[in-house]
Formats: structure tokens, sequence, C-alpha cells
């Protein structure tokens, strides 16, 4: 996916618009309340991470993880000696930047930026910030932010 020199990423969350959310127009002024970002690290990078890779074997963990990425991205698209080494390491190697929760921002501002700690893993900021930005979780960041700012 990235050249094989790569060392290191920086992933923005960028909210980009509102046009969906629920909001008056004549009331909005382009800014969306941030928040969330505690819950999403704590439910989904930390303990379903734990839970699902990290503490179980390793061989288990991987084979889970590979069939799951065969089946979404096609067989061999994800490198299973990548998924053993970041299980051999036992975190997710991730430095997480955030403007504070609660915080006004204004669209197209980034509030929070995903950045590796190693430099083996540069693929996990990005893989961070679409599973933060996607909405098919229980609590995403993304989805709250605006459907907040309505009734600031």
């Amino acid at each position: 996916m990235y050249p094989r020199e790569t060392t290191r990423l920086v992933a923005n969350f960028t909210p980009r618009s509102a046009k969906y959310a629920p909001v008056l127009p004549q009331l909005f002024d382009d800014k969306v309340v941030w928040f969330g970002l505690q819950g999403f690290i704590q439910e989904y990078l930390i303990d379903l991470f734990n839970r699902e890779f990290f503490q179980r074997p390793k061989a288990d963990a991987v084979r889970r993880y590979q069939r799951r990425m065969d089946t979404a991205l096609g067989a061999g698209a994800v490198d299973g000696g990548r998924l053993e080494a970041l299980h051999d390491l036992g975190h997710l190697p991730l430095e997480i930047r955030s403007l504070p929760e609660g915080a006004r921002v204004d669209i197209k501002v980034p509030p929070v930026t995903f950045s590796n700690t190693h430099p083996d893993f540069p693929g996990w900021p990005p893989t961070s910030k679409r599973c933060s930005a996607a909405k098919a979780g229980s609590r995403p960041p993304w989805p709250p932010s605006p459907s907040s700012s309505a009734s600031c």
C-alpha cells in the first residue's frame, strides 16, 4: 500500500462538511463540537484490539484478521508478517493529538491527528483515522459532532 521505505505517516481527521448535519442553516456557523474521541480510543483502540488481537494467541489473531482482510480486499492483500510483528510489539504504535473534547472547531480544520510511533508500522495512522471516521461503529467521533452542534 505504501512504499517500503515509508517510516512515518501522519493522518489528519478533518470534518469537511456539515451538509448532512441536522441543523437549521440560518443558525449554523460552520463549527462543530468536537467530542467522542476518548470513548473511541478506549472502546476500539484499547479494549477491542487488546481483547480480539493482542490477548489472543498470535497464530489465532493473525489467522482471523488475515481471513477478514482476504475476504474484503482479496487473498494476500495484507501482509501476514506485518500482523505477526504487530502482535509481537504488543500495542498499536499510535500517537494521537487532539483538540480538547468540547471544543468548537471550524469545518475543514482537523481536530485530531494520528501518527505512528514505530518506523515499522506507518500504515496504522490512516487505518485508525478511517476507523474513527466510519459511521458503522457504535461510537465513532465524527457522527456525534455535527449532531451535537445543532444544540449549541
